[in-house]
């Protein structure tokens, strides 16, 4: 009975051992897999990431493109178009016709409206803002291209 007894758990130790094994080889394999689906998921963001990247350089490109025939138009409308000087008037004395003013609305150009300049007679002529009047609209349009531009990227 000895010897009996020797053999089955000399068997019992052999198939723990075999289920060991067992159990070891298919964690490997388990691992082997999740680490082979990892690197597929990997691979598959970096690609994903590189067509982003791809289509994000193309929308810059686009935008700085636009910027660039934007700020083009504004310089070549600003060059078409004729520069006048715009006075200040030193004499601020003079009635403004539609204030307090006795001219008479009869005799007024209906053609300009009421929201037309009225050209002041008279004083001393004030210094030609209009330079630094052009300077402000170009600095404006330099901003409005580059808010466009930031917004499209």
């Amino acid at each position: 009975m000895t010897t009996r007894l020797y053999l089955e758990i000399a068997a019992a130790v052999v198939l723990a051992i075999a289920f060991g094994l067992f159990v070891h080889h298919e964690r490997a394999v388990g691992a082997m897999k999740i680490n082979t689906a990892d690197a597929k998921a990997l691979q598959a963001a970096h690609e994903k990431a590189d067509v982003e990247t791809a289509l994000n350089l193309e929308r810059a490109a686009k935008a700085d493109a636009g910027a660039v025939s934007a700020q083009k138009a504004v310089d070549d409308y600003v060059a078409a178009q004729p520069i006048e000087p715009v006075r200040l008037c030193a004499n601020n004395r003079l009635p403004v016709p539609g204030q307090g003013s006795t001219a008479d609305p009869a005799s007024q150009d209906p053609r300009t409206g009421s929201t037309a300049v009225p050209q002041v007679q008279g004083g001393t002529p004030g210094p030609d803002i209009g330079p630094g009047l052009d300077e402000l609209v170009l600095s404006a349009s330099r901003v409005a291209v580059l808010y466009n531009n930031l917004q499209q990227r």
